[in-house]
């Protein structure tokens, strides 16, 4: 946590919330408890902003639920098993998430609830499911994501179980328990938060071609999201994980073969285990397969941070059978994913900086301009294409991690918001394809040109035109050598 709250970086939609105190954006989304949460953490009947103050209030709690989920993987849990949960809060899109300030505690929030669903235990099994049907409802009324991270922490559970040694009879009862307590969940949230959902994000994609080619051009793009986070420096590090996960995958087999069981519950068991796996592969981009919003970026796929839980438990029990300390080098990845946390933090100041920069000199030209001082209205188009805003300094960067790019999904700096925290408050954002409408077929008459944008005025309405900019490429020093 420590690299964003560092950076501090008022990111996306945080601008807006800031200036408008949420007015219902959360419950409009079906999240009436982050609402909730976001106006009690600020003791305001108005979501003021107070970053990073619920980040920190938040930070017991989760680990509090990390320490549930540890002990819940393992009866009397040594040092180094901690590390198997760990992923759970550093697999690198969590950042994603972190990156907003309102939204990002929340969402901690929501997992915390989750993972308590999980690991809530009590001898009477009406009071297990409605106690976890009732977190799972509340985490859901967070934010929706939540519920994928409920179901792969199920399936990891299905595992564990199988590994273990539980009959069939017992995983299945077991199964049907946490359906059950989801099926209260998303009931429950559906008589509260829901009722106030008026988004549009849901609508099921109209497929041209088929859902066939629909699912496979996007898993194609999914996976190719995980790849930029291999380069050469770490693609040792991704083999002897994955031979790892495979060597546990094998062990977990094993120990379905090797038990005392009949021929037919062992196949069952096997059945099980592979729907797990192909459930959990399924559930973390969830709905991002189907619904017609493609928009693919980190805070959609943080519930892979279970399929890296699952593979450091695969891992462990490996590492274990050969030698108890041995399972000390799950800290190696670990420190690899904080290290490429705190890369991001870095990245997020200079980005930082070089938005400050380009916002004050455009609110400057705005304000100081005879000839813009007296436009009504400005509109904000976007840069064409639309790319990041990324300062040449971190381009080195960029070529050495190509995840954090991916990180960087939405240039901050197109959204007007960003110029009304300057002063500047007649700007509203606009697309290119509503520019012919507001002109009208009127010749645009240019007043300001620079690298990062253009202004032009049209009769009484201006246009602020972003540029790509042409510093993204690697920073050049240039030595001059004094002449005698």
């Amino acid at each position: 946590m420590f690299p964003i709250v560092q950076a501090d970086y008022s990111y996306y939609d945080d601008a807006a919330r800031t200036l408008f105190l949420g007015e219902n954006l959360w419950r409009s989304q079906g999240r009436l408890f982050m609402e909730l949460a976001q106006t009690g953490a600020s003791f305001n009947t108005l979501s003021v902003d107070v970053f990073p103050l619920p980040l920190l209030l938040v930070l017991p709690l989760l680990v509090a639920a990390l320490v549930s989920l540890c002990r819940h993987y393992f009866p009397q849990p040594c040092l180094l098993d901690t590390q198997v949960v760990m992923p759970l809060l550093y697999a690198p899109f969590i950042l994603g998430i972190l990156n907003y300030q309102y939204d990002g505690p929340m969402v901690l929030l929501g997992v915390c609830c989750v993972v308590f669903a999980i690991t809530f235990a009590d001898k009477r099994g009406w009071v297990r499911v409605c106690v976890a049907g009732l977190l799972i409802a509340v985490a859901t009324g967070l934010y929706q994501i939540t519920v994928q991270i409920f179901v792969c922490l199920c399936c990891i559970d299905c595992l564990r179980a199988v590994r273990d040694g539980a009959t069939l009879r017992a995983t299945v009862s077991a199964i049907a328990e946490r359906m059950i307590q989801l099926t209260i969940g998303l009931l429950l949230y559906g008589v509260t938060a829901f009722q106030f959902y008026t988004s549009l994000r849901g609508e099921v994609a109209h497929m041209d071609e088929g859902w066939g080619a629909l699912l496979q051009w996007r898993a194609e793009k999914i996976g190719g999201v995980f790849g930029m986070f291999v380069n050469d420096s770490n693609r040792w590090l991704f083999i002897v994980m994955g031979v790892l996960v495979l060597a546990g995958l094998g062990q977990l087999l094993w120990s379905i073969r090797s038990g005392k069981r009949p021929p037919w519950e062992r196949w069952a068991l096997g059945l099980l285990c592979f729907v797990a796996l192909f459930t959990m592969a399924v559930v973390v981009p969830g709905p991002l397969l189907f619904i017609a919003d493609f928009a693919l970026g980190p805070r959609t796929l943080i519930a892979f941070a279970c399929g890296v839980v699952l593979a450091f438990y695969l891992a462990r029990n490996v590492l274990r059978l050969a030698h108890p300390l041995l399972s000390g080098l799950l800290m190696i990845p670990l420190l690899g994913m904080l290290s490429f946390s705190y890369a991001y933090g870095r990245v997020l100041v200079a980005q930082k900086a070089f938005e400050t920069s380009v916002v004050y000199s455009l609110s400057h030209d705005l304000a100081s301009d005879p000839r813009l001082r007296t436009v009504e209205d400005f509109y904000l188009l976007p840069s064409r294409p639309y790319e990041l805003w990324v300062p040449g300094s971190t381009a080195a960067v960029m070529e050495a991690m190509p995840g954090i790019k991916f990180m960087l999904t939405v240039p901050q700096i197109t959204t007007a918001e960003r110029l009304a925290m300057t002063g500047i408050t007649n700007v509203a954002s606009a697309s290119w394809h509503e520019f012919p409408a507001l002109t009208h077929g009127v010749a645009p008459e240019q007043v300001i040109s620079n690298r990062f944008y253009d202004i032009v005025r049209v009769g009484n309405a201006g246009f602020i035109e972003l540029k790509a900019p042409e510093g993204s490429a690697r920073y050049k020093y240039r030595a001059f050598r004094v002449i005698d």
